[in-house]
């Protein structure tokens, strides 16, 4: 017996770098989009997609090497 597939779990990651958080976060979403627009393509009235979890994180500045003085990193 052969059935068509119901269900398909496909994970993507996007990663971007801004100022700030928000250009960030607004660059990583135009290049989701961008896969998702043709995932849905495919998939047709079908289909649904469903975004699982975004994650931000601050970028911090590394400590200079062999540093004698105490170093507070910077975002």
């Amino acid at each position: 017996m052969v059935v068509a597939p119901d269900l398909a779990t496909v994970s993507i990651g996007v990663v971007s770098q801004a100022k700030t958080a928000q250009s960030a976060q607004s660059d990583a979403n135009k290049r989701a989009q961008g896969f998702i627009d043709q995932v849905k393509k495919l998939l047709g009235s079908h289909g649904n997609v469903h975004t699982g979890s975004i994650n931000l994180y601050p970028v911090y500045s590394e400590a200079p090497p062999r540093s004698d003085t105490v170093y507070t990193p910077q975002i």
